[in-house]
């Protein structure tokens, strides 16, 4: 069976209470409880599609690695309160393995997930991609950081600055600007805050945590309403891996929003190593409205 560990190296911070949410409890044959940790808001949908991940590994041979994960979020989580995980072995082939999995608080479920498993092989290649030239990751602002000293600055917003695992570094910062009339793309360079050593199980959970995390903000980069005046959440989420992932390194985010219509906004995302080599896909589709009165 894979199993989750950090390894000797000691992570301080968000990214050890992140790994503590991803140290489930196993309650019953392929059923696990996730304790995800306390919050003053809504629990963030990409600590659950993680822990979907972890859950779903461990059922799964340690040969096979996680290649594609599909999530509908159903309800929004809240901090604090238990998630039961409940997986269901749909088939283990040769070369696949396919789980799907039941995220429950207080008996309601919130995330439903398919996650494919794979043992590694050697095959034909090609990636016709290719990474966009952008400013390296050294010398670029915390976007959390920056966007909460635009808002205070630009319009007296005190908003405080979203607590992470993951580092996010915007190679345009104006793009966290309010103003709206922009084209929906934008790039961010993206890395684990401190190790958590060399699960491929965890990195690549923690690359559904991870990817969840700058998308629906390019959806609201072309509406010139303020974006504090915008109401966006999660419906969707695909997440395909298309290599081994190394999340303590630099990665770039390239993302783009092709389409916007009937209250959603259509996300398409691809993650390089810094070499160029693009390891995922991503895809999600959030709701984005004006925020009712």
């Amino acid at each position: 069976m894979n199993e989750v560990s950090s390894g000797p190296m000691s992570t301080p911070g968000i990214v050890d209470r992140t790994l503590a949410a991803l140290e489930l409890e196993e309650t019953g044959d392929d059923r696990f409880v996730a304790h995800p940790g306390g919050g003053r808001h809504r629990l963030f949908g990409g600590l659950v599609a993680a822990q979907t991940v972890v859950a779903a590994g461990r059922t799964i041979d340690s040969k096979r690695n996680l290649h594609s994960l599909h999530t509908y979020f159903l309800r929004i989580g809240k901090p604090g309160v238990p998630i039961h995980l409940d997986v269901t072995r749909l088939r283990d082939g040769g070369s696949y393995s396919v789980r799907q999995i039941t995220a429950r608080q207080n008996g309601e479920a919130i995330l439903e997930a398919t996650a494919s498993f794979a043992r590694d092989e050697e095959g034909l290649e090609v990636q016709t991609t290719e990474m966009p030239e952008v400013p390296g990751p050294e010398g670029l602002p915390d976007r959390e950081q920056e966007r909460s000293r635009i808002y205070r600055e630009r319009l007296g917003v005190d908003m405080r600055a979203y607590d992470s695992a993951v580092e996010v570094r915007p190679c345009d910062p104006t793009v966290l600007e309010p103003d709206g009339g922009r084209l929906p793309s934008q790039e961010n360079w993206l890395r684990l805050k401190s190790g958590i050593g060399d699960s491929q199980l965890l990195h690549r959970a923690m690359l559904a945590y991870a990817g969840d995390r700058t998308l629906l903000s390019t959806a609201r980069m072309p509406y010139e309403v303020g974006r504090h005046q915008l109401m966006s959440v999660s419906l969707d989420y695909t997440l395909w891996i298309h290599r081994d992932v190394d999340l303590c390194d630099w990665h770039l985010c390239q993302c783009h929003s092709p389409v916007s219509s009937s209250g959603r906004g259509m996300l398409l995302a691809q993650l390089y190593r810094a070499d160029g080599v693009c390891v995922a896909t991503i895809a999600q589709e959030g709701l984005v409205r004006v925020r009712r009165e």
